[in-house]
């Protein structure tokens, strides 16, 4: 049997184009390692670590490294987090798949670990808000950030690094421009949004902000005769949620 190629969805191309060539990669949470195996088989790194809290998706990883015959490049591990890591291991950091909170519990594992990497990339699932308030709050400036859908659903990607960190690739990644956002307080709409996707006008998320406002919007009228006290406070909140997103369609018209 021949070697498989792996092809990756949307949400995982967005992430490869962020990783840095040459750079060692940890992923973790690596699932069935569609994400190693791809950059392992198109040369941009040359070795990655795999790992899984769950002994199931780390036997699905091992049989496809075996499938794409790269079982000398690529290591599984069983793994919390970065639990069992050790400094030295990677240069690049991915937590893909799961959600803010989570990513924001693995980033606070091993503080001086995390700060060894030269380039973190995240892609939170939920409450991606939180992750930039932790990155801000903890020392890693946003260098850049990218965004896609896949089957109807929103994904962002933010790429980090330690605030000491002086990149020496200029390029962030195959293909993808820097905008590196200075140290200091991002707004609530930068920190839902995403500073780099706002100052570059995103196309993409324009769209979604959008469609966002206008289902928003939708069900702060269809809420506006009710008065319950649950929806009297549901409209309070989709109000607010409205003015965010008005604050940041506005950075579309600057």
């Amino acid at each position: 049997m021949g070697v498989k190629t792996v092809r990756l969805s949307p949400r995982l191309e967005s992430i490869a184009a962020l990783v840095t060539p040459g750079n060692r990669v940890a992923d973790i949470g690596t699932d069935h390692a569609y994400l190693p195996v791809f950059l392992c088989q198109k040369e941009i790194i040359p070795s990655a670590v795999a790992s899984d809290l769950r002994t199931g998706p780390l036997e699905a990883a091992a049989f496809h490294i075996r499938q794409a015959g790269l079982e000398d490049r690529i290591e599984t591990r069983l793994s919390d987090g970065l639990a069992d890591f050790c400094d030295g291991e990677a240069e690049t950091l991915i937590l893909a798949g799961m959600g803010g909170k989570l990513i924001c519990r693995i980033l606070g594992q091993k503080p001086e670990l995390v700060k060894h990497f030269r380039e973190i990339l995240l892609q939170p699932q939920s409450d991606v808000g939180e992750v930039r308030r932790f990155l801000t709050r903890h020392a890693f400036r946003i260098e850049n950030e990218t965004c896609t859908e896949d089957e109807g659903k929103f994904y962002p990607v933010i790429r980090s690094v330690p605030s000491s960190e002086q990149t020496e690739n200029g390029d962030g990644g195959y293909g993808s421009p820097v905008v590196s956002v200075p140290h200091g307080e991002l707004t609530d709409a930068e920190l839902e949004f995403g500073p780099c996707l706002l100052e570059s006008k995103n196309p993409l998320l324009k769209s979604w902000l959008t469609r966002r406002l206008i289902r928003t919007e939708t069900i702060l009228t269809d809420l506006c005769g009710r008065k319950s006290e649950s929806s009297a406070r549901r409209y309070e909140e989709l109000k607010e949620e409205e003015q965010l997103l008005k604050t940041a369609l506005a950075f579309y018209e600057m």
